[in-house]
């Protein structure tokens, strides 16, 4: 394979990770976070994505030598369709639902019936005559 075919393969590696896997993981997070954890939630997913993007272009150059430019590419390709399996097995199915509807569900998933932050919000939701309280 000639140098340049290499290097736009692996710009098209790159660039299909930054619009697919990469921002999924943001997606999920700010989907199936409570509001309480979604900051460090999110924190956590800009860390791993950097750390990724930065891991691809640290090792292209040694994986290359090491497994062929064929290889290189069919590595990333497992990769690539080993995440798609597990968003696809793992990551409950969001479309359709408001937030609400997600908390309420991942609440009885952990076995959680009300917080105090739910009752909180239910007393300024119920409170007569407009007055917030």
């Amino acid at each position: 394979w000639s140098p340049v075919i290499v290097v736009i393969l692996l710009c098209a590696i790159m660039a299909s990770f930054s619009v697919g896997v990469g921002p999924f993981t943001f997606l999920c997070a700010s989907e199936n976070l409570a509001m309480s954890e979604r900051a460090a939630g999110m924190t956590m997913c800009a860390a791993a994505n950097r750390c990724t993007s930065g891991l691809v272009a640290l090792t292209a150059v040694s994986m290359s030598e090491w497994l062929g430019d064929a290889g290189l590419f069919f590595w990333y390709a497992t990769f690539g369709v080993g995440a798609m399996i597990f968003y696809c097995r793992v990551v409950p199915e969001t479309s359709g639902k408001t937030l609400e509807e997600l908390a309420a569900g991942r609440a009885e998933a952990e076995g959680i019936v009300g917080s105090e932050e739910d009752e909180n919000n239910m007393q300024l939701v119920e409170a007569p005559h407009g007055i917030f309280t």
